[in-house]
């Protein structure tokens, strides 16, 4: 621009012009004109499209699973039952906060079952992607990033087992029944079902699951049963021959193996039966049973017992989502992922009740609502013993594998829950 008007007041400093002089004073002048028109229109249009819509509001939850590590069986089946939420929840209007509509939109993150890259993508969740709240199991995997979620005041939902909830915890909600809870609840069962009866633990080797064995020992002594002890091995192991071979050699009639994943369960009871033993399988926890199934095989399933899996859902949510979860799986039947389904929707109703999005208001609005979900009514508890109201309350069942079908076989609240 500044070129233009210098050539304009060079050619008008003089007296006398040429024609041909004349002609590039009215050239440039016509250039002059078109380019500050430009300008003016340019700026117009921009102004326009900052009155008009800036597009539809959103919030943003990350969901971060084990979608290609050795619990990806388990994660991608949790991320279909957040996708089948997410769409019902915007279908049904979204949420509305002070007057306003949003669209509620997930963001998957894969932690592969390793602490240091669930906490590499809970960053970019965090800092990038400006996540109001996180979907994540298991303990591990939250703890690698809690701190820093608590910091920027992100709430995290998860689906954890083990570990301390509540007053030292409060940006973790717990969807999923705590391994103390199940294990209590399907040991008391054992204790009437097989009195006296031999049990001996087959875990994986950290930390979740010397917490885990330690309560079972509780528990069994509790309910008359003889412990035999218990067997660690690695997570990638995949030949349990040797394992089982030191294991069976006690003569267990019951062999607990809470908190492995479906594959690594069905390589278990596969080869155990292989080397002949006739007992039970009991676990603590939701599997995946029909992975372990694929790999055994349902007769050598027979017998398991496990607590914390409905085999139906009482109530028309819970049928609508279980027909299309399982259309979308291939068949899967696993209820588990249900508990993303609930989880989710209490959250939508807190950021409605608290009419806010600061986190701290709707956590304190989710201690508060009450949910009609896939179970009946769902809603945290645990303030009497845990200090804030952070765990998911619910009825605990045990089903067995009965004819290649889960059958539900007892049902009871967990003791301590209010």
């Amino acid at each position: 621009m500044r070129f233009i008007y210098r050539k304009i007041l060079v050619l008008q400093a003089g007296s006398y012009r040429t024609k041909k002089e004349e002609s590039k004073v009215k050239g440039f002048r016509k250039l002059l004109v078109g380019l500050l028109l430009g300008l003016v229109l340019a700026a117009l249009l921009a102004g326009a499209a900052g009155c008009g819509p800036s597009g539809p509001k959103e919030i943003v939850v990350a969901d971060i699973e084990d979608l290609s590590g050795p619990g990806a069986g388990w994660g991608k089946l949790g991320k279909v039952a957040v996708d089948i939420t997410v769409g019902d929840i915007n279908a049904a209007g979204g949420i509305t906060v002070g007057g306003d509509k949003y669209t509620l939109r997930a963001i998957n993150y894969d932690h592969q079952y390793d602490p240091g890259i669930g906490a590499t993508v809970a960053r970019k969740a965090i800092y990038d992607d400006k996540v109001k709240a996180i979907l994540s199991w298991d303990r591990p995997i939250i703890d690698a990033y809690y701190d820093l979620a608590a910091q920027q005041k992100v709430t995290i939902i998860g689906m954890v087992s083990t570990g301390e909830l509540g007053a030292k915890y409060p940006w973790l909600f717990n969807a999923f029944y705590r391994r103390a809870d199940m294990l209590a609840v399907l040991y008391d069962y054992l204790g009437q079902k097989q009195p006296g009866a031999k049990v001996s633990g087959a875990y994986y080797d950290d930390e979740e699951a010397y917490e885990t064995n330690t309560m079972r020992q509780q528990f069994a002594s509790k309910a008359g049963l003889q412990d035999l002890g218990s067997t660690y091995f690695a997570g990638d192991t995949t030949d349990f021959y040797p394992v089982l071979t030191t294991i069976l050699a006690k003569k267990p009639e019951i062999i607990d193996i809470s908190g492995v994943t479906g594959e690594t369960l069905g390589l278990l009871v596969k080869q155990a039966r292989e080397l002949g033993y006739k007992g039970a399988f009991a676990y603590a926890g939701t599997p995946g049973l029909d992975e372990a199934a694929g790999i055994a095989g349902w007769n050598a399933l027979e017998g398991y017992l496990g607590a914390g899996e409905f085999t139906e859902f009482p109530t028309a949510v819970g049928k609508s989502f279980m027909t299309r979860y399982s259309a979308a799986t291939g068949g899967d039947q696993s209820p588990w992922p249900a508990y993303w389904y609930d989880s989710l929707w209490l959250l939508k109703l807190a950021f409605e009740k608290a009419n806010s999005l600061d986190m701290e208001k709707v956590n304190k609005a989710m201690e508060t609502i009450a949910y009609e979900g896939t179970k009946g009514t769902i809603r945290y508890g645990g303030e009497a013993t845990m200090g804030l109201s952070r765990q998911m309350i619910e009825q605990v069942p045990v089903i067995e594998v009965k004819g290649g079908k889960r059958v539900q076989v007892y049902l009871a609240v967990p003791k301590g829950a209010k």
